[in-house]
């Protein structure tokens, strides 16, 4: 999340960040898949997701990232703040919050550090939507309905980084597993981040064409198919000596 916070365009700055497999975005489906229990596994024996023979399935994987997504948030609005879910920078997540109930509240620090962020996340995408019409090549999105709403939120692209951020964004590495839940959102996320690289080198009236190949260069999602970790070192140390 760093290198796409801190890469400022002068100064120090991140200029390359490279990570392998990724969650990118924790509004993950609760309901569309129902995995069978797995038997004889307690809390507190519970190994990790990619040492577990089960989670070679879609259906284990997403039991598995639900049970972390539990542990690591206390509400559901913190796993939907876009410093948690990178993807969210570059679109909205499309789904509604979940609620929760009375006996789920926070106390009152943690409710005022809540607001705080909302506040600052509410201030960042009114920022971005201004931006947007001064760039005259997007509309400024509607806000997404709740879950009250008649029909479902539907997902929409958003601009980042702004264009008077002061921010560019880094070379990128992702590297995932062929297939899977987090295999598809690396592929979004290479989506979105190739898609402002060329709407900035555009901005630098840089031809179209050369902007589609540099962003193609700079950002690489790359499926790993070798296990062996002193390999992946390796291909990761060349990629840093090559972009940097």
């Amino acid at each position: 999340m760093l290198a796409l916070t801190e890469c400022h365009i002068k100064g120090h700055r991140i200029a390359a960040a490279a990570v392998h497999e990724p969650i990118l975005d924790w509004a993950l489906p609760d309901r569309t898949v129902q995995p069978e229990p797995v038997a004889g596994r307690s809390k507190k024996s519970r190994r990790s997701i990619k040492d577990d023979p089960t989670a070679n399935s879609y259906a284990a994987l997403l039991q598995n990232l639900n049970a972390a997504r539990k542990d690591l948030f206390k509400r559901p609005e913190h796993w939907f703040d876009s410093f948690a879910s990178p993807l969210l920078f570059f679109r909205t997540p499309g789904v509604a919050i979940p609620k929760i109930g009375p006996a789920d509240l926070p106390d009152e620090f943690a409710e005022l550090s809540l607001l705080n962020q909302q506040d600052f996340m509410r201030q960042q995408l009114q920022l971005s939507a201004m931006s947007n019409v001064t760039d005259g090549s997007q509309q400024p999105q509607e806000p997404e309905e709740d879950s009250d709403g008649l029909s479902p939120p539907r997902k929409s692209a958003r601009r980042y980084p702004r264009i008077d951020s002061g921010l560019s964004l880094p070379n990128m590495r992702i590297t995932t597993d062929p297939s899977g839940i987090l295999h598809a959102q690396a592929e979004e996320f290479t989506k979105y981040i190739r898609r402002s690289m060329i709407r900035t080198d555009k901005l630098k009236r840089k031809d179209s064409g050369d902007a589609e190949i540099d962003a193609e260069q700079r950002m690489l999602h790359e499926v790993l198919t070798d296990k062996l970790i002193d390999r992946r070192l390796y291909e990761t140390a060349a990629w840093f000596r090559d972009v940097l």
